[in-house]
């Protein structure tokens, strides 16, 4: 079955084994949240090249998170972006990202520092 949008919110949290995340390679639009945190090991978030929008987006406090180049398709936030607390995430390619998408509400992007 292909899933192009989600209605409900995708969490991807508190998993100590998660390297990768799985390739959703037709998800274009959660109308949820997705969270994506406390993974200590995750290292990027590719698998999710064709995600467009959520309605808010948490990527915080994974340990390991040296790429967000995985959202390249992502146009907007309908509330709050947060992407903080990872450590070896490169705070110039979160400014980057987020000055690309269209952000309803909050953003907060400290402790990101990896470069």
């Amino acid at each position: 079955m292909e899933i192009s949008e989600m209605t409900e919110n995708v969490d991807i949290s508190s998993n100590a084994q998660l390297t990768e995340l799985p390739a959703f390679s037709t998800l274009i639009h959660i109308d949820g949240n997705l969270l994506i945190e406390n993974n200590p090991l995750l290292e990027s978030v590719d698998g999710l090249e064709t995600l467009t929008g959520v309605g808010s987006l948490y990527i915080e406090y994974n340990d390991a998170l040296t790429s967000i180049s995985g959202l390249s398709a992502f146009e907007s936030v309908g509330s709050r972006l947060y992407i903080r607390d990872n450590p070896a995430l490169c705070a110039s390619d979160v400014s980057t990202f987020v000055a690309g998408v269209t952000v309803g509400s909050t953003t907060s992007t400290v402790d990101n520092a990896g470069c």
